[in-house]
């Protein structure tokens, strides 16, 4: 194969069968034979007591739901044997939620559940299993420095209960934390996707069968997390870290959009469920939590099955998505590890035309929500180049009536790539001023009207049946997609040709066929029926392309190990303080930076809360303000900004770029301000990335990338140092508090800084005009970090200032850290952990308990700055 890069395949040829059914992109089934899955809903006559769609279903009402599901796919007995000593209920707890909450599964499915497994083997122990990945009960030992948080989420969720429940006396059965089980490090069976080896605990490979209850939910990047997607949680976070992303504990999950589905699929082939049973009572559209967006919708629906493939795709056609979207399930349906077609499931019970309701899907926004509205474009291709170009316009090769066939005339052979962006520059080894050719076919059961979902990051031009329907000749961010092209597809075979163009950077372009939909939240379907087909047999052999796992960079980056993002309550202060460690200076403390740059003394907020306004990060002001501020850290900070819409958008971008790589070389980060600030560490040349180190983790993104996604972007260098008097820069920042504080409105009244933000904050919470409860819990504890910190450097300046000054600062810092103790019951009462209950920030009550606790924090800042004021007049 021509222009293999290093690791640029990491399986070179695959077992030609199994490689023929993944060049389908979804069009397999797993071997002869028919799955059976069990639908039932409240509504269904045949219950005893039949309830609305719309009705709070009662414990009992939700058991005979569990029943007549799992009655209908065969029973549990079908898959357990009656001497089975031990049986495991994988469930979905990720988040301390309560029950009903739409985010975690429902304690009273899985109740029925242990009901049921009980009636098919009655002797067995059986243990209700999870590895959440965002708490861990305070038993555990250690379990303050795993980073989870430390709270009793069996409790909160409904299942602890379970253990006293009358109705379960008979019953021998426990919970089980899988992140701390013995773990054994286990090979998944052939083929793996991701790892070759997993650390697995013993409870998932020991018990006599598992049984899968998951909550059915739209999920950013993978499209649906649902049966399969729970299997993530059987991965220890003794050894993965928590949540699974690596840290004291472990080097993390492989878990980027370009492998989480080949994780899944590892870790399904792993865990071998033997009976799925889906918990659809409440479940969640746009996201997997409110905490990203996510709404709970009501369905009132179980859904089970012995085939886990099978399950998972019945469910995605039932909230309105095509199995063929999602990677995870072609992917098992390819390993053999169940069915996906649906003349391959018998529906038992009522009928999905019945049942199903469309739920909406991940709005488009960053890479992870692109992949979970896009679908799954066409991943095997056969590929010509690379072809020296310097017009794109002028087409290399007769493109009206190319028919190529693996392996002649200088055609590939089949490459099927493991993302929808058709990473080009890995396959190619970075090539640049080039053209590639792809070439794929598909068959269209009947007549029907579809579009071209087509992404690039320069030129892309794009033949049907020789016709050309679509030319790019330019730069531009590659989104999912770009163009949406019509087109009327007859029934029968079609010839697709792509010419893709590169001069430098990320080298890739994405195709997907869906079907039209006008309503934008549901829009991004693969056309119902269409399969993509390489012509020429089997011949010529295939190869994949892998994404890398964790985004690695190439041998060739240049790191600056030193630097790293400093945790912070301002983004732009961690990357400053991560920047300056960098260089050396690490005698600055990180209070005294946050102090001394004023972010310590910020509010900013707007009525809604949401994450689309631009004052959602409430500490950081106007970036000229925040830019000044910085310089009393002893440096001068120079910007290069700009607009994706400006002519010389991609110039600025590469003059950016430029400057990094001169930067970095001498031993200097930079800082880049996106939907947040990030520390960039490093730069990738071959791949024209940068490395960037965030609150989040490393990060790797293409020079050409770096824009926010209302469009503009913000490089930020460290230029010469400045002589800075100390005390004139703490008097300076004292100064901004004050000023801040007295602000008021800005932005055309849409933006409310200091005192006034408070009021403006309290009166949006009572009024119920806060919109985003996620960010409202950010608020909060971005808040109460700024103010602890505020007290530190209020102390610090005391101690080193005459008297009566001191008094007053001493005083000001006593009213921040009172502040800072009302900001942590406020966290604790309306932050993150009270998402799991809406009500907490919807019913009147509580929001008006909230709005108090807010102007209480008021009153305590007033008397802040008051302090200040009194100590700037000595």
């Amino acid at each position: 194969m021509r222009g293999k890069g290093e690791e640029a395949v990491r399986r070179a040829v695959w077992v030609m069968g199994l490689a023929l059914l993944l060049s389908a992109t979804g069009a397999v089934t797993a071997g002869s034979g028919t799955s059976v899955v069990g639908l039932a809903r409240s509504d269904n006559t045949g219950l005893r007591q039949p309830a609305p769609l719309d009705a709070e279903l009662t414990t009992e009402q939700i058991e005979a739901l569990v029943r007549r599901a799992v009655e209908e796919a065969g029973g549990l007995q079908s898959v357990i044997r009656r001497d089975a000593a031990w049986i495991a209920i994988k469930v979905n707890i990720v988040e301390v939620r309560l029950p009903g909450s739409g985010v975690i599964t429902d304690s009273r499915v899985v109740r029925a559940v242990v009901k049921l497994a009980h009636e098919a083997a009655p002797s067995a122990r059986i243990s209700i299993v999870e590895g959440p990945g965002e708490w861990i009960t305070p038993d555990v030992p250690g379990a303050a420095e795993t980073g989870a948080s430390v709270e009793d989420g069996w409790a909160v969720a409904g299942y602890r209960a379970l253990l006293t429940d009358p109705e379960l006396a008979g019953i021998r059965l426990n919970l089980v934390d899988l992140n701390v089980d013995e773990a054994v490090l286990t090979q998944v069976p052939e083929p793996w996707y991701a790892r070759q080896e997993y650390w697995v605990p013993k409870t998932v490979l020991t018990c006599d069968a598992l049984i899968d209850v998951p909550v059915l939910k739209i999920i950013q990047a993978v499209g649906m997390t649902c049966a399969m997607k729970n299997f993530v949680g059987i991965a220890p976070g003794s050894k993965y870290g928590w949540p699974k992303l690596g840290g004291p504990q472990g080097p993390g999950l492989p878990h980027t959009t370009s492998v989480l589905d080949e994780t899944i699929v590892d870790l399904t082939s792993l865990a071998r469920p033997a009976f799925t049973v889906v918990d659809a009572v409440v479940g969640m559209e746009r996201a997997k939590t409110d905490r990203h967006g996510g709404l709970p919708v009501r369905l009132n629906t179980v859904i089970a099955g012995a085939d886990v493939v099978a399950v998972d795709a019945t469910c995605a056609r039932l909230i309105g998505l095509n199995p063929d979207d999602v990677e995870y399930l072609t992917l098992a349906a390819a390993k053999g590890l169940g069915q996906i077609e649906a003349d391959r499931i018998q529906i038992k019970g009522q009928s999905l035309a019945e049942v199903g309701r469309r739920l909406e899907k991940s709005p488009t926004g960053d890479v992870w929500q692109e992949m979970g509205h896009y679908g799954q474009g066409n991943r095997t291709w056969l590929l010509l180049g690379p072809l020296s170009a310097r017009d794109f316009s002028a087409d290399e090769i007769d493109v009206a009536t190319v028919r190529p066939r693996p392996g002649e005339k200088g055609w590939s052979g089949p490459v099927s790539f493991g993302d929808d962006r058709i990473d080009l520059d890995k396959y190619y080894d970075g090539p640049t001023d080039c053209v590639v050719y792809a070439y794929t076919e598909m068959t269209v059961a009947k007549e029907a009207p579809a579009e071209l979902w087509l992404g690039s990051d320069e030129g892309l031009a794009v033949w049907l049946d020789g016709k050309e329907v679509n030319r790019f000749d330019g730069a531009r961010r590659h989104k999912l997609p770009n163009d949406r092209v019509p087109v009327l597809l007859t029934a029968g075979r079609h010839r697709l040709l792509v010419k893709a163009g590169q001069g430098r950077g990320r080298y890739a372009f994405s195709l997907n066929v869906c079907t039209p939909e006008p309503d934008p939240r549901y829009e991004g379907n693969r056309l119902t029926g269409l399969r993509f087909v390489i012509p020429g047999g089997r011949t010529g052999g295939y190869a994949r392309v892998t994404g890398d796992e964790g985004g690695a960079p190439s041998s060739a980056a240049r790191v600056l190990e030193g630097a790293r993002w400093v945790v912070n309550p301002s983004t732009l202060v961690g990357a400053l303080e991560g920047g300056l460690r960098a260089m050396g200076d690490s005698t600055r403390s990180t209070a005294w930076l946050t102090g001394v740059t004023g972010f310590a003394f910020r509010l900013a907020v707007s009525d809604s809360l949401a994450w689309t306004d631009p004052g959602i990060d409430g500490l950081v002001p106007d970036l000229e303000v925040a830019l000044h501020q910085c310089e009393g850290a002893g440096y001068r900070l120079e910007v290069v900004s700009g607009s994706e819409g400006d002519p010389d958008s991609r110039d600025r971008m590469a003059s950016i770029w430029e400057r990094v790589v001169r930067e970095i070389d001498r031993g200097r980060p930079a800082i880049l301000r996106r939907w947040g600030t990030f520390l960039i560490r490093g730069y990738d040349p071959r791949r024209t990335d940068y490395l960037l180190s965030t609150w989040d983790g490393d990060q790797q993104i293409p020079f050409d990338e770096i824009a926010s996604d209302d469009g503009s972007f913000v490089a930020i260098f460290f230029g010469e140092p400045v002589k800075v008097n100390p005390i004139a820069a703490e008097r300076a920042s004292l100064e901004f508090a004050v000023a801040q504080a007295h602000l008021g409105d800005t932005d055309g009244g849409r933006i409310s800084n200091g005192l006034q933000a408070y009021r403006r904050w309290a009166q949006a919470l009572q009024a119920g005009t806060m919109t985003d409860p996620w960010a409202h819990a950010y608020h909060v504890t971005l808040l109460h970090g700024a103010r602890v910190l505020a007290a530190e450097y209020l102390e610090d300046l005391a101690g080193r200032a005459a008297e009566p000054a001191a008094a007053h600062l001493r005083r000001a810092g006593e009213q921040y850290s009172r502040e800072a103790e009302i900001l942590a019951d406020l966290d604790r009462r309306f932050g993150f952990a009270a998402l799991g209950n809406p009500q907490r920030v919807k019913g009147v009550e509580e929001r008006g308990e909230g709005a108090a606790m807010i102007l209480q924090a008021l009153a305590v800042e007033e008397q802040a700055i008051a302090e200040i004021e009194q100590a700037l007049a000595r």
